[in-house]
């Protein structure tokens, strides 16, 4: 294979001023364009390929992030916005990204994530682990002081995630700030039985819904079932409520689902949307239902993307320093013009 020497010969060049061009430092030691193209050119013909071992080794760092995942998706779900966000933050820097998935034997296994990080030349974790976390991988990251940042969880340090009570204040506040005075909190998603071992926008957005009712002097109403509502129990838990005499003027819902199915069900039911029945909802996308646009806040999967990466970079720059934990906020989107816009702004 080429070297940098047979290469700087061919070109009648020096050694260093190849090592500018292929290192892409050519603009830094003031290298002509005309002799960067000469030296790429000289390098392609002779068939050069970088030796990443080598660099790996004189840099101490193999330009690699691993992002981890569990082999259950109901834990690990990474939105598609998120990862494409993740690589392309990672590539402006000039690091791979490498996917790797384990399950929870092997994530709290002694040893096992220090050994990732050497099979898979990686110099730093994204954990995109989201609830039902084992204690004992988070110790084994910590013994082991792993350069790791976590994705769309809560933990004391090196973790960003979407800011769900924010968001969960703020759309109340919106309904109320139309004037109504009868809001409830939806969730059908997830029953009282499984609450307390839910992913934490469960609580955090329903807590966000109830401080901004107590904060205006309204009283807090939360729908939900024991257990999360099925598909075939929907019509008749919906008609158990909205139906009665003293239903809700506007409802905030955990999820696009059960605003869209709601509303559907409501109009049978002969209660008009949104004139009777106004809803908002969390969702990754804007929430359409038919001609209309029901007031969506959007999770903001690409910034939480771009902004994980930010922070693993501090992190591969100060191994030991902790890094307070961070929330992205949501946007507020009730048009298609708006939507429009917001998504050319951020890659929503």
């Amino acid at each position: 294979m080429a070297t940098l020497r047979d290469i700087a010969l061919a070109a009648g060049v020096d050694k260093s001023t190849v090592s500018c061009v292929l290192n892409g430092k050519a603009r830094q030691a003031r290298i002509s364009v005309a002799r960067e193209a000469q030296v790429i050119e000289v390098a392609r013909r002779m068939n050069f390929r970088v030796n990443l071992a080598a660099r790996a080794t004189r840099r101490g760092s193999f330009g690699c992030v691993a992002l981890l995942m569990s082999t259950d998706g109901a834990v690990s779900t990474l939105a598609p916005r998120t990862q494409s966000a993740i690589h392309d933050a990672l590539a402006a820097h000039e690091i791979h990204l490498l996917f790797t998935r384990l399950p929870d034997d092997k994530l709290t296994e002694e040893g096992q994530i220090p050994k990732i990080l050497r099979q898979a030349c990686a110099d730093a974790l994204l954990i995109n682990y989201t609830d039902h976390i084992p204690d004992k991988m988070v110790q084994i990251l910590r013994t082991h002081q792993v350069p790791s940042v976590w994705l769309n969880t809560r933990q004391p340090f090196n973790c960003v995630r979407p800011d769900d009570f924010a968001a969960g204040q703020a759309a109340t506040m919106t309904l109320i700030a139309k004037g109504h005075k009868k809001i409830a909190f939806v969730n059908y998603a997830h029953g009282t039985e499984t609450l307390g071992s839910s992913h934490y926008s469960v609580l955090d957005r329903q807590q966000g819904y109830e401080t901004a009712m107590r904060d205006a002097g309204m009283q807090a109403r939360v729908i939900r079932n024991k257990h999360a509502v099925e598909n075939s129990e929907m019509r008749s838990f919906t008609r158990s409520w909205v139906v009665e005499k003293n239903r809700p003027t506007a409802i905030l819902t955990y999820g696009d689902l059960e605003a869209t199915s709601i509303l559907l069900i409501a109009g049978d039911l002969g209660v008009s949307t949104p004139g009777d029945l106004e809803a908002a909802t969390f969702g990754n996308d804007l929430v359409r239902l038919a001609d209309r646009v029901v007031p969506t806040w959007i999770v903001p999967q690409a910034p939480l993307g771009r902004r994980a990466v930010e922070l693993v970079m501090q992190r591969l720059a100060n191994p030991m320093d902790e890094l307070a934990p961070e929330a992205i906020a949501f946007k507020y989107i009730d048009s298609e013009r708006s939507f429009t816009a917001e998504a050319e702004r951020q890659g929503l």
